[in-house]
């Protein structure tokens, strides 16, 4: 999408998927980071899976999913939004305070 950059970000309008998964849970070689601004607190909510876990988020959130981890997210909340991708082709492969094997939240989930 941006050549000579070593990612690729797509967005998703999540308004009509309310209880389905964006995906079927999957699994790359590469790490990826889910992205929902929002100017109010809680105007989106998913559910995170990553491997084994699930977690309740509410945007405006970030999450950072390193390679090799089992991931998907479901939509909780019934409002118009966005949910951005970045595809991450190369360097980032974790993150300082995250767990191994751990999806790193660069804010906290609910539950």
């Amino acid at each position: 999408m941006f050549p000579g950059i070593g990612f690729r970000m797509a967005g998703h309008e999540v308004s009509g998927s309310v209880g389905k998964p964006h995906a079927a849970p999957h699994v790359h070689d590469v790490s990826e980071i889910w992205v929902a601004p929002s100017e109010k607190k809680g105007d989106l909510v998913i559910e995170a899976e990553m491997d084994d876990d699930k977690f309740l988020v509410e945007a405006p959130f970030s999450i950072f999913i390193p390679p090799g981890m089992r991931h998907c997210f479901r939509v909780k909340s019934e409002s118009p939004h966005f949910i951005m991708c970045i595809v991450l082709l190369q360097g980032l492969t974790s993150l300082a305070f995250s767990a191994p094997r751990k999806g790193a939240f660069l804010n906290s989930p609910l539950t």
